[in-house]
């Protein structure tokens, strides 16, 4: 019988794997909204503020990675990657502390998504092999693995929320603009750990240190 952490272990190191590969069967799409695609994720977000972009996408049907482009510069920074960059921004979140609490979600195809409480999953030993591999909880939770080359894009996004809310995210994207996995500092409903809000800021600045993928 598995234990809850090796169940979640398993689901994620297969969803992860999926994803990553998900673009075999998706040509690729432009990665930056239109105005048109801006006006209606701005009509969106009047209307249910702070909503995780995953859920936006799903009912905009919109790739996740236009949702968040079509958001105001100062809700979204994000830069085109490449292997080296990938692994430095994973660099950046290491820095959150293996035992903070966030909230990691990731999709499947871009079709449905699943959001789970986690510690920070820490950057591994890095294999040169064409993937990064992180682990949570000093590996007794998750797995994560993502394919270097197949990350097209990545993302701070800090957006209001209602009540003085904010939902705060770093999300990885792919070629289609689907999402690989996005590890939320804060989010309606979701952890507010005081370390992960300060891990964001910095892992957010590093990213808005770089030329932004859309002007």
């Amino acid at each position: 019988m598995l234990t809850r952490n090796a169940l979640l272990t398993c689901l994620t190191f297969t969803f992860l794997t999926v994803s990553a590969n998900a673009d075999f069967t998706h040509r690729e799409a432009p990665l930056c909204a239109t105005p048109e695609q801006s006006t209606k994720v701005a009509d969106f977000y009047k209307k249910s503020p702070g909503i995780p972009t995953s859920v936006a996408a799903q009912m905009l049907d919109m790739p996740e990675a236009q949702v968040v482009t079509a958001l105001p510069a100062e809700q979204n920074h994000g830069v085109l990657t490449t292997p080296d960059m990938v692994k430095d921004v994973f660099t950046t979140i290491d820095g959150w502390g293996a035992r903070t609490k966030l909230d990691l979600v990731y999709t499947m195809d871009g079709n449905h998504y699943f959001q789970f409480p986690s510690f920070t999953p820490m950057r591994q030993e890095d294999m040169f092999d064409g993937w990064v591999d992180a682990y949570a909880d000093g590996g007794n939770g998750v797995h994560g693995h993502l394919w270097l080359s197949r990350i097209r894009s990545v993302h701070a996004v800090d957006m209001p929320g209602e009540k003085g809310s904010r939902t705060r995210a770093i999300s990885f994207y792919l070629p289609d603009g689907h999402l690989a996995m996005s590890i939320y500092a804060s989010m309606p409903g979701g952890q507010n750990d005081k370390a992960a809000l300060k891990g964001f800021a910095e892992t957010s600045e590093f990213l808005r240190a770089l030329p932004s993928a859309c002007q």
